[in-house]
């Protein structure tokens, strides 16, 4: 598995990536927001997330201010810190929510990124419970199991990682699951995460 600040670095470049900047002007191709990703890789992420922090209070425009809250959240990863990332995911998840209905394509596929980034932080900072709630199980209500399986439609049988919720039991007290969530991970992620 790539060492932490490597994860963090990929992510932190996906979250301020052009194709974001162009959509939306704003923070993401601001001189704060670059100074702070220049922060992070330099290792000054209290004072990358004090502008960060500063653009999130400020910025009017909903979509910029969920630019930053990305941002925020892959910097509390090159600390490690799964619990923050989840936390700033999920701000970032709320705006996305709110474009369902106007852009359902883009705004499903946000939310899907933005899960499997604080999904595959936790997993990196060891966190397994912080990968569950990275995908959403944050409800408390129900049990989740994460799972690592060959995947049989795969080449290779290719590990697959996978979130599943109890759902209850069936007639003979066998627990019955739903697959919340599935992704692929490589080898060696694959023996970091469960080695032997």
């Amino acid at each position: 598995m790539m060492p932490r600040s490597a994860i963090a670095l990929a992510l932190l470049a996906a979250a301020s990536a052009p194709a974001a900047a162009l959509a939306q002007p704003g923070p993401a191709q601001s001189g704060p927001m670059q100074e702070a990703a220049r922060l992070d890789l330099a290792g000054s992420t209290a004072r990358a997330r004090a502008i960060y922090r500063s653009l999130i209070d400020t910025v009017s425009d909903p979509a910029a201010r969920a630019g930053a809250e990305r941002a925020m959240a892959i910097s509390y990863a090159f600390d490690g810190d799964c619990a923050n990332t989840v936390r700033y995911e999920e701000l970032a998840v709320a705006y996305w929510t709110t474009r369902e209905q106007a852009e359902p394509q883009n705004a499903f596929y946000q939310e899907g990124e933005l899960a499997d980034e604080a999904a595959r932080i936790c997993l990196d900072a060891g966190d397994l419970a912080g990968a569950a709630r990275g995908l959403g199980d944050s409800d408390g209500k129900s049990a989740s199991l994460i799972a690592l399986r060959g995947c049989s439609r795969c080449k290779d049988h290719d590990p697959l990682l996978e979130l599943r919720r109890i759902t209850g039991l069936d007639k003979k007290g066998k627990q019955e699951t739903k697959t919340v969530y599935a992704s692929l991970v490589t080898q060696a992620e694959a023996r970091e995460i469960w080695p032997g």
